[in-house]
């Protein structure tokens, strides 16, 4: 049992490596000065990570390692206290992000319009496909889209902006996982197109895509040249 003072509101997490545990003969928590359990994970693989609990009073709270059945074993623990990277992002401009805090997250918000096309691209990323999320989260926190961190420079797809308000961008990476990447946001708006009228396309934007609304009546045909 392994104690330590946390304050109200940080987030602790415990990066657990070179374990010789397995998944079922030990625990490993976090509880509050009251004594209860504010996350716990089984002890599975050589290496793994105690996901972030909210602290939340001041105090000392305990790390437990509690093998079970009668085990024994080695282990190096890791105990992380921070806060979320939280900041702004402006679209057209790449933006450099850091994660060096196992089980920390980055979250930057922007104001979006609704009907807006909002996507990410993302580059110089040294995350891998297993162990980092990038979404667009609405004002609201329902997800609108999101994918894995596959490859050093990738796309989140355009997403419609459903209300106007502020969004978020959120990098979450898993499993301890920390790394670098260049964000680039771009936000596009959906023009209108007229019957008879020719309309000129241009896409300037990585991820941008070329969408026109006009007004139909049921029963009519309409085509393209």
């Amino acid at each position: 049992m392994l104690t330590f003072n946390g304050t109200a509101g940080q987030l602790a997490s415990v990066q657990v490596s070179n374990s010789t545990f397995s998944c079922d003969n030990a625990q490993v928590s976090i509880q509050s000065p009251d004594g209860a359990t504010l996350g716990s994970t089984p002890a599975c693989g050589t290496s793994f990570l105690l996901n972030p609990v909210t602290l939340p009073v001041t105090g000392n709270y305990t790390v437990v390692v509690a093998p079970l059945n009668g085990a024994t074993g080695t282990a190096s623990i890791l105990l992380s206290l921070f806060q979320e990277q939280t900041g702004t992002i402006t679209p057209g401009t790449a933006l450099p992000l850091t994660l060096n805090t196992p089980g920390q997250a980055e979250m930057l918000t922007f104001n979006g319009t609704a009907g807006q096309l909002a996507s990410v691209q993302v580059s110089n990323s040294t995350f891998s496909c297993d162990n980092a999320q990038i979404s667009i989260q609405s004002p609201d926190g329902a997800t609108l889209g999101s994918r894995p961190a596959c490859g050093t420079s990738f796309l989140l797809n355009p997403v419609t902006l459903p209300v106007t308000g502020n969004y978020t961008v959120v990098v979450a990476p898993s499993n301890g996982a920390t790394g670098t990447a260049n964000l680039t946001l771009s936000l596009t708006t959906v023009p209108i197109i007229t019957s008879g009228t020719a309309t000129d396309v241009t896409i300037t934007t990585t991820g941008q895509v070329a969408q026109f609304v006009f007004s139909g009546i049921q029963g009519q045909t309409a085509d393209l040249r």
